[in-house]
């Protein structure tokens, strides 16, 4: 059975992303030649010139601006793995989803023009796509077709792209030279790259690792409902069996699981991932829900964390907020902001008002305790979203 590995492909605008996605599904004989054809014809009769980037918009129906306006996901498969990518035009969107638990990706493709070089948006994706936690970037340096094919100017990028990488702490990375508007280097080896060795698609198979399940994971589970003596709730980390102990979380009722169902059958354990019914004794109160359930481990309870954040609108400290961590939700201040940085510019200040997509690192004080886990640890439950009168302000992760 093959590797299942998440992909987002990120990059400066018309640096040639949904170019090189498109690339991807012709290539791999995802999209036949006959569908291939249908969206040529589609497209010139519309916009006069077909392009491999158009094979995403006309998938979606989104041609509107000439760029991909909102996440999508792809699929094709090598020897080794099945990959999705995913496609979106990198500002909010990526964010929102990442730290909502609406997409996952455990690497990124930053998608990097030779004649343009490092730009915002290059520093911004790549900052936002470390933020999330993705710790792995092969940098497709691509349009070396429009440099004749110059090693001189591979190395330059390299050497730049490099630096700003490990500015904001990327350590592991890769790269390889491309032309997507050619396939040049993408599935076959270079025609005019004779010094370059592999692959886009066999380095990104080689250097990629998909990440494996940590031992001694945390026992816990987030309440969806209950009724009577039975619960439904999904499994965020470890396991549950029969006859477990159950603590919950902030309300500090207790029971034992005396019988577990998962997808209406019975049985003996439930794992992450899981949506599971079962059946509590000895509980001498009802829960709600959010808590957050657990065995043979105690959950952190705070009313006071340090959060790292991505403002979707300006955020003001004393300000009354919502943070919600899953299901739960509790009134919140922003009690201090420690630092925040423009992701554009790598400019770091701190204090004041929270500008629109910014990053930030922020104290914040709720009126009652919340279960909220490290988010290294345990994603699920250490990411939250703080939301006010004009919908979400921030999406963010606690650190401590």
């Amino acid at each position: 059975m093959k590797e299942k590995m998440n992909v987002v492909v990120i990059g400066h605008i018309d640096h040639g992303k949904s170019t090189l996605l498109g690339r991807l599904l012709y290539d791999s004989g995802t999209i036949k030649k006959r569908v291939l054809e249908e969206i040529r014809k589609t497209v010139e009769e519309s916009f006069g010139k077909f392009e491999y980037a158009h094979i995403l918009d006309t998938l979606q129906e989104e041609r509107e601006g000439h760029m991909t306006i909102d996440i999508m996901h792809t699929w094709f498969s090598t020897d080794k793995r099945e990959y999705t990518f995913i496609d979106c035009p990198g500002h909010h969107e990526f964010v929102r989803n990442m730290l909502t638990g609406a997409s996952k990706a455990e690497g990124a493709i930053l998608v990097v023009s030779v004649v343009e070089g490092v730009e915002d948006q290059t520093r911004e994706h790549a900052l936002l796509a470390k933020f999330v936690g993705i710790g792995q970037f092969l940098i497709a340096v691509n349009k070396m077709d429009a440099v004749k094919w110059k090693r001189e100017e591979y190395e330059r990028i390299k050497k730049e792209v490099t630096e700003m990488l490990e500015e904001i702490g990327v350590k592991k990375f890769v790269f390889v030279p491309i032309s997507a508007i050619q396939g040049d280097n993408i599935f076959k080896k270079s025609r005019h790259m004779d010094w370059q060795g592999k692959t886009l698609v066999e380095v990104m198979d080689e250097f990629f690792e998909v990440p494996k399940k940590k031992g001694n994971e945390p026992n816990l589970g987030v309440v969806q409902y209950s009724f009577d003596d039975k619960i439904v709730g999904r499994v965020e980390s470890g396991s549950f069996k029969r006859g477990d102990e159950l603590l919950f979380e902030p309300s500090g009722l207790r029971g034992v699981v005396e019988e577990m169902s998962v997808c209406g059958e019975p049985c003996e354990e439930a794992s992450s991932g899981d949506v599971v019914e079962l059946r509590v004794s000895g509980m001498k109160g009802k829960v709600s829900r959010g808590e957050v359930f657990a065995h043979a481990y105690l959950p952190k309870k705070k009313e006071e964390i340090i959060g790292e954040i991505f403002t979707f609108t300006e955020l003001f400290p004393g300000k009354g907020y919502v943070l919600h961590r899953g299901t739960a939700q509790v009134k919140c201040r922003i009690s201090e902001i420690l630092e925040k940085m423009d992701p554009r510019k790598l400019s770091k200040t701190k204090g004041g008002v929270v500008e629109k997509s910014m990053l930030a690192r922020v104290r914040i004080s709720m009126e009652e305790p919340i279960v909220i886990e490290d988010f290294t640890k345990v994603p699920s439950l250490g990411r939250f979203v703080i939301t006010g009168p004009e919908g979400i302000v921030c999406a963010g992760k606690y650190v401590g």
